[in-house]
């Protein structure tokens, strides 16, 4: 019931000052400025209100929950966030690493056991926000990424498989580009419809989130430069969008699997979090 390979992941971001003024700014302008002109433009009644386009996000920090089938049949977890101490294109490296890593660890488990092979991807908006970000920052620092392709076989599976559209209708393995990939699961369209913050799901179900802090603190943080501060609150954002994924299971599963879930979620609740950066 529980996908054999899993990968949950959430990032937090500032707003990239210098692509702001560059595109959207005129002479001697200061992002300040740029928020205000946006804010009237499209009628926001706040500053705090602007969101600009996932290019104009800068990653500070990004929180995974990682869960895969060990050769011997055993259950590895791993609840871990980078901190800001981390430069951007080092976050995006680890990512796309972790992501190959996964993926090797699932093909060669598949080999010996008949189990899907294709790691499944979880987030709470992440179609919409986090995986644009991803992609666009990791443009941005595409010659340092494609440099790390040569010298770690793990960046380079995690990017070929990830960016891998060839399968358009997923016949023989995963298309996570595509926006109705089955392994692509963003629990914002499937529970919120797209309007419900993941505050306010997870608050109806009874799973913490948001103790850390709030997202319009993070920019706050970081210019205080409490950077585990920041990696804390986002690394309680993926568990809750885990626990939160582990609870729609419960409605979809039999009898004989609700004890696994269930088992999952106390795993999970009692898991250590590990900081990096």
């Amino acid at each position: 019931m529980i996908p054999p390979f899993l990968i949950a992941f959430d990032i937090e971001t500032i707003p990239d000052e210098k692509l702001a003024i560059s595109v959207l700014g005129e002479e001697g302008d200061t992002l300040d400025e740029i928020l205000e002109r946006q804010r009237k433009r499209y009628g926001k009644e706040r500053v705090e209100d602007v969101f600009l386009s996932p290019p104009f996000h800068k990653i500070i920090s990004l929180s995974m929950f990682l869960r895969f089938l060990r050769p011997d049949n055993t259950v590895e977890r791993v609840w871990m966030a980078m901190t800001p101490n981390l430069p951007e294109e080092e976050i995006l490296k680890r990512f796309w690493k972790i992501i190959g890593n996964i993926v090797q660890k699932a093909k060669v488990y598949s080999k010996d056991n008949p189990v899907q092979e294709h790691p499944y991807i979880i987030t709470y908006n992440g179609k919409n926000f986090d995986i644009p970000v991803l992609i666009a920052r990791t443009l941005k620092h595409r010659e340092f990424i494609v440099r790390q392709k040569f010298e770690n076989g793990a960046v380079a599976s995690g990017l070929s498989t990830f960016f891998d559209d060839e399968d358009r209708w997923e016949r023989e393995k995963a298309n996570y580009t595509y926006r109705h990939s089955r392994y692509n699961i963003d629990l914002l369209g499937i529970l919120g419809g797209y309007r419900q913050s993941l505050y306010t799901i997870c608050s109806l179900c009874n799973i913490p989130v948001k103790t850390e802090g709030r997202g319009n603190e993070v920019v706050s943080y970081y210019k205080n430069r409490e950077f585990e501060k920041i990696a804390r609150y986002c690394a309680e954002d993926i568990k809750a969008t885990y626990l939160l994924y582990l609870n729609r299971l419960l409605l979809k599963a039999d009898i004989q699997e609700i004890k696994e879930i269930q088992e999952e979620i106390e795993m999970t609740n009692n898991l250590p979090l590990k900081i990096i950066g």
